[in-house]
């Protein structure tokens, strides 16, 4: 018949952590988990009183965590999104060009013309696809062989957020009557960046609630009503700018669920893809 209750709290940090030998530094890192519980009667006032035996008991955990992401890509140079591929490694794979090729008549390809230089002639390069290209992808940020086989870093943060907490009621009706109810809330939503015009996201919403009623037929015999309620509602995506309407392409790609402008995934050989998309589990 006395409240009672606690606090607590867990903190670490990138201070004693290690660097992974492909990166060139120790990336950001802070874990923060802090939570605490209640208990004890129920009393609202000019309703119920302590003498009424209605119990209350809450708990409640949280958690910032901010850890970086330490994404790499190969991506596309400024030079080669202007179409010149005629420096570094570029220049020992000729490309060609494809509106050159000749047949030969079982439909395979004779000959074709090379560009010039390893440089697509400018007229030959399609503005929405420039547009896409440069909306999504980042510029080079580490030199050559800094790490074998990328030549883009980020070390942005990724920040999980976790908030999860249950309140309990208990009362007993009499000597053969126990009854309690109990509502529990947890949501977990996290954000990551791999490029920086790109950002996913993934937000978990759970809900549960139940009440039960035990009712003493006899000295052999229980008798146990109970409902419960639960609903979930995660979300997740990757979006980014309106880069379907800048482009010129929402004919093409008509807005999902006529709210959101995505675009489709896009690969390109030897490069990371980049993609946007929504969804729902609700």
């Amino acid at each position: 018949n006395q409240y009672h209750g606690d606090a607590w709290e867990f903190l670490q940090n990138n201070a004693l952590n290690s660097r992974s030998y492909f990166l060139p530094s120790i990336g950001a890192f802070k874990w923060n988990q802090f939570g605490g519980s209640f208990g004890g009667p129920l009393v609202i006032p000019h309703l119920l009183s302590k003498e009424k035996a209605w119990y209350l008991y809450g708990w409640y955990d949280g958690a910032r965590i901010h850890s970086a992401t330490n994404f790499t890509a190969l991506v596309p140079t400024a030079a080669e999104l202007q179409g010149d591929f005629s420096q570094g490694s570029d220049a020992a794979t000729p490309i060609y060009n494809p509106y050159t090729s000749t047949l030969n008549p079982d439909g395979s390809i004779a000959s074709r013309q090379l560009f010039s230089g390893n440089m697509i002639t400018p007229s030959l390069l399609n503005s929405s696809a420039e547009t896409v290209a440069k909306l999504l992808y980042p510029l080079p940020n580490l030199a050559p062989g800094v790490i074998p086989g990328v030549n883009y870093i980020n070390a942005g943060a990724e920040i999980q957020t976790f908030d999860q907490w249950s309140t309990r009621v208990d009362h007993q009706f009499g000597s053969n009557d126990s009854f309690y109810g109990r509502v529990t809330d947890a949501r977990y939503p996290t954000t990551s960046i791999t490029f920086p015009a790109l950002t996913s996201y993934q937000t978990n919403h759970f809900t549960n609630g139940v009440v039960s009623d035990t009712h003493t037929i006899g000295p052999t015999a229980l008798l146990t009503i109970r409902f419960g309620l639960q609903r979930t509602n995660p979300e997740y995506g990757n979006l980014g700018p309106p880069v379907a309407q800048q482009a010129g392409l929402t004919a093409g790609f008509p807005p999902y669920e006529g709210r959101f402008q995505l675009m489709p995934p896009i690969s390109i050989g030897g490069y990371n893809g980049v993609s946007e998309y929504r969804g729902s589990d609700g």
